[in-house]
């Protein structure tokens, strides 16, 4: 993760990020309405998990033996997770482009990201070469799949809505800590409604997302396109997957 985050700070300097802040009329009620807004999200997601997919995951990096019945299960369940979000943004009728969606930096992000996500994952093959003959087995590739649109899901909950509002009024640095911190602390619900986990323990998974999500809210400030962290999220979670085992 430290790696990852040295080598975006060269490798986005040539996408040209645009610094200036949107101009809205109530920047400090937006950044309120998002942090409550993804609040409910926490909440939302401990009933999500528990009805649609009632299966055992290990946090954050393995999932169960998938099928694409699960893994669509799985992918339902994040997506009615973030239905605070989803209804704030259709009642204010906000554009795509205000969480992260837009031609911007699309294809040079897109790339890089894909870059970084493939790069990580083979250091990870690197340090254990047994896991080569997993990458292209149909559940691992499955899983990729689903973890590219999990990743898709919540970075445009916790980066493209809640880090680009808290950015409006604060800041982009304040924003990227504050969202970060968010984003790990996000599943310590769930860990401990849906998957029973020891409150210390699910306090070390929660200090396990730290890294990750730091560098995914740098990855965003950096490019300015959702689709970045998005995959990179994706390439990192499936690493893990892949390392685990």
């Amino acid at each position: 993760m430290i790696g990852l985050g040295l080598v975006i700070q060269p490798a986005t300097r040539w996408l040209g990020v645009d610094r200036r802040r949107p101009r809205v009329e109530y920047p400090r009620a937006e950044s309120r309405t998002a942090v409550l807004a993804v609040i409910g999200v926490m909440v939302v997601g401990v009933f999500a998990f528990e009805v649609i997919t009632p299966v055992d995951m290990a946090p954050g990096t393995a999932v169960p033996p998938l099928s694409v019945l699960v893994a669509l299960r799985i992918l339902a369940a994040h997506a009615v997770a973030g239905l605070p979000v989803w209804i704030v943004l259709l009642r204010r009728k906000d554009r795509f482009a205000t969480v992260g969606f837009g031609r911007q930096n699309l294809g040079r992000a897109t790339l890089l990201a894909l870059s970084l996500g493939l790069a990580f994952a083979l250091v990870n093959v690197a340090l254990d070469p047994t896991s080569v003959g997993r990458m292209l087995q149909s559940p691992f590739l499955l899983a990729l799949a689903m973890f590219l649109g999990i990743g898709l899901i919540e970075e445009v909950i916790y980066r493209g809505y809640l880090q680009g509002r808290l950015s409006w009024a604060i800041g982009p640095h304040p924003a990227l800590v504050i969202a970060s911190l968010i984003m790990a602390l996000s599943p310590l619900p769930h860990y401990l409604v849906s998957q029973d986990m020891a409150l210390v323990d699910a306090a070390r998974a929660v200090g396990l997302m730290l890294a990750p999500s730091f560098v995914l809210g740098f990855f965003m400030t950096r490019t300015q396109n959702i689709l970045a962290p998005a995959i990179l999220h994706g390439f990192i979670r499936w690493s893990l997957l892949l390392s685990v085992t």
